[in-house]
């Protein structure tokens, strides 16, 4: 065999050797990425199953203490009395849960009121105060769940 004939053989052993390595590397990429992405989509349906269990249970104790409330139409007779201590029964628990009323005394604040009413003002020049809150707005942090429904002067 000549020089040349051995080189080619050697060139052409070498680069099959190279081929197969690459191959087998690639095989084992592909088992890893494989099994990396199985391992995300399970990290990721556990994350979403304990996500639901965090909120089921963020909000469970405030289900609860408004059950309380209810409990207590159902079982009492009816009457201005108890209705107006179930509302403040609320209002307390809403409160503990950083639930709170809207300021609604003097001017207008957009933000935190919409006028669903106008009246005339008086000659004092009370244009733009609250007049009469038609139904109370909530905060909970700085954040308005529910705008507070006002009349207002003009």
């Amino acid at each position: 065999m000549s020089d040349g004939q051995r080189e080619n053989e050697v060139t052409l052993e070498s680069v099959s050797a190279q081929v197969s390595e690459l191959r087998d590397l690639f095989v084992r990429r592909l088992y890893e990425d494989k099994n990396t992405k199985a391992l995300v989509q399970q990290v990721n349906a556990s994350l979403e199953r304990r996500d639901a269990i965090d909120k089921r249970n963020a909000v469970a104790p405030f289900i609860k203490e408004l059950l309380l409330a209810v409990d207590r139409l159902r079982t009492n007779a009816p009457s201005d009395e108890l209705n107006q201590s179930v509302c403040d029964e609320i209002v307390t628990i809403l409160d503990r849960y950083g639930v709170t009323a809207i300021d609604n005394t003097g001017t207008v604040d957009p933000k935190v009121h919409e006028v669903v009413g106008l009246v005339p003002a008086d000659d004092d020049g009370d244009a733009g105060t609250i007049t009469e809150v038609v139904r109370p707005g909530y905060l909970i942090g700085d954040v308005v769940l529910r705008p507070s429904q006002v009349v207002v002067s003009q």
